[in-house]
C-alpha cells in the first residue's frame, strides 16, 4: 500500500506540473505531493538522499539564468539579432545552438539563445515560433557530447570518473546524427520562414556584442578546463555574475527576479517523489546489459523515464538500480536516453521548463502541447537516429 501511494504521488506531481490547475505555478502540486510523501512513505533521510546529488546542478541553474538576464541588460541579445541575416542564417542558427549546448551547457544555452532567436525572427518580420524551438530541441539532441553539455553528464563524471575523451568517442557520433536529422526534420515540420533578401542591415551595438561575446568566452574557458582546477560549473557561473556586477553598472542591481527558484523547487520535489517511488519501478529489470537490443532498451528506458519524472531524477534512479561502478554500454545508452530523449514532456528536463518560461517572457504563444507535438515530429525520430548510430558504433 505504501509503495502504491508513492507511485500515485509521483504521477500526481508530474501531472500537476504539466497541467498547472487553477493557474498554479508548476511547482505547487509537486510540492504538495512531496509534503504528503515525506509525511508518509518517504523518510526525511530518504528525501535528503534524493535531493543531495542535485545540489550542485541546481546551484548552477540559479546562477545561469540571472547571468542571461545580465547579458540582456547589456544589450547583447539585441546586438546579436541585428547582425544575423542572409538566407543561410537558419542553418547557422542551428549550428550555433548545437555548439553552444555542447560546450556551454544546455540550460545556459536555452536561457541565452531562446530570447535571441525570437528577437532575430522578429527582426526578420517572420513567425518566431519555429526559431524559438531551436534551442529547446538542441538542448536535448546536442547535450551528450561533452561532460559539461548536460548536468546529467556531470553526475556520471562524478560517480564513475569518466573523461571528456570517452564522451566524445562514445556519444559524439550519436550526437552528430541527432543534430543532423533534427535539422532536416525541423525544416520540414516547422517550415521556418527565411529573411528577405539581404536581411536586416547590421547596426550599432558593437560594444554590447563584444562585451557579451567576451562573457560567453569566459564561461567556456571556465567550464571546459575548470573541473581539472577544482572549479564546478556553478562556481564559474557565480564568479562571472559577480564580475559583471563589478565591471558594468548596467547589470546592477543583480536581477533577483530572474532567479528560477520555482524551477529549482520543482526539480527537487520531483527527485523526492521519484526516490520514494523507486522501489516500485522495475528500472533494473528493464535496463539492458550487453549489446544490441539490450542497449537500445536501455536508451528507450532512459528516454521514457526522463519524460515521466525529469531526466536528473531518472538518471539517479537508474544508476542506483544498476549499482554501477564503471561505465558500460548500458550506461552510455542510458545517458543518451535521459539526455536526448526528453523531447515529449516539457518537464522532462530543466531546459524544457526554462525554455517555456523564456518563451512566455518574450510573448511567444507556446505551451506543453506545442512542445509535445514538435518533440514527436522532430525530436523522437532524431533520438532514434542517435540510438541507431550508438548501436552501429558499439
Amino acid at each position: 500500500m505504501v509503495t502504491i501511494l508513492s507511485v500515485v504521488l509521483l504521477v500526481a506531481g508530474v501531472a500537476g506540473a504539466l497541467a498547472r490547475p487553477s493557474g498554479l505555478p508548476a511547482w505547487a502540486v509537486p510540492v504538495a505531493a512531496a509534503a504528503v510523501a515525506v509525511a508518509g512513505p518517504v523518510s526525511i533521510t530518504e528525501a535528503r538522499s534524493s535531493v543531495g546529488p542535485l545540489v550542485e546542478p541546481v546551484a548552477f541553474l540559479l546562477f545561469a539564468v540571472p547571468l542571461a538576464a545580465q547579458l540582456d541588460r547589456l544589450g547583447f541579445f539585441d546586438a546579436a539579432a541585428a547582425r544575423v541575416r542572409g538566407r543561410h542564417a537558419p542553418v547557422g542558427l542551428w549550428a550555433l545552438a548545437a555548439l553552444t549546448v555542447a560546450v556551454l551547457n544546455l540550460d545556459a544555452a536555452v536561457v541565452l539563445l531562446t530570447p535571441l532567436y525570437i528577437r532575430i525572427a522578429r527582426s526578420w518580420d517572420v513567425d518566431p515560433v519555429p526559431y524559438a524551438f531551436v534551442p529547446a530541441l538542441l538542448a536535448c539532441l546536442a547535450s551528450s557530447a561533452l561532460p559539461v553539455s548536460n548536468l546529467t553528464n556531470l553526475v556520471v563524471v562524478e560517480r564513475l570518473e569518466v573523461g571528456a575523451g570517452s564522451f566524445l568517442s562514445e556519444l559524439g557520433g550519436p550526437t552528430v546524427a541527432a543534430c543532423t536529422v533534427g535539422y532536416l526534420l525541423w525544416r520540414r515540420a516547422l517550415r521556418p520562414a527565411l529573411p528577405a533578401a539581404g536581411g536586416v542591415p547590421a547596426r550599432g551595438h558593437g560594444k554590447a556584442l563584444l562585451g557579451g561575446a567576451a562573457v560567453i568566452a569566459l564561461l567556456v574557458v571556465g567550464f571546459v578546463p575548470g573541473r581539472a582546477l577544482g572549479l564546478e560549473a556553478w562556481m564559474v557561473a557565480g564568479a562571472v555574475n559577480v564580475l559583471l556586477l563589478l565591471c558594468d553598472r548596467r547589470t546592477r542591481p543583480w536581477p533577483w527576479s530572474s532567479v528560477p527558484w520555482g524551477t529549482a523547487v520543482l526539480v527537487s520535489t520531483l527527485a523526492v517523489l521519484a526516490g520514494g517511488a523507486a522501489p516500485a519501478l522495475p528500472v533494473e529489470d528493464l535496463l539492458g546489459s550487453g549489446g544490441g537490443i539490450a542497449v537500445a532498451r536501455s536508451a528507450a528506458v532512459g528516454a521514457v523515464t526522463a519524460n515521466a519524472v525529469n531526466n536528473l531524477p531518472a538518471l539517479l534512479l537508474a544508476l542506483d538500480a544498476l549499482n554501477a561502478t564503471r561505465v558500460s554500454p548500458a550506461i552510455w545508452a542510458l545517458l543518451l536516453g535521459v539526455n536526448a530523449g526528453p523531447v515529449v514532456l516539457v518537464t522532462g528536463s530543466l531546459s524544457g521548463v526554462l525554455w517555456l518560461d523564456a518563451t512566455r517572457r518574450e510573448g511567444v504563444d507556446v505551451g506543453p502541447g506545442n512542445y509535445a507535438r514538435v518533440g514527436i515530429a522532430v525530436g523522437v525520430p532524431s533520438f532514434a537516429a542517435a540510438v541507431a548510430v550508438l548501436l552501429a558504433l558499439a
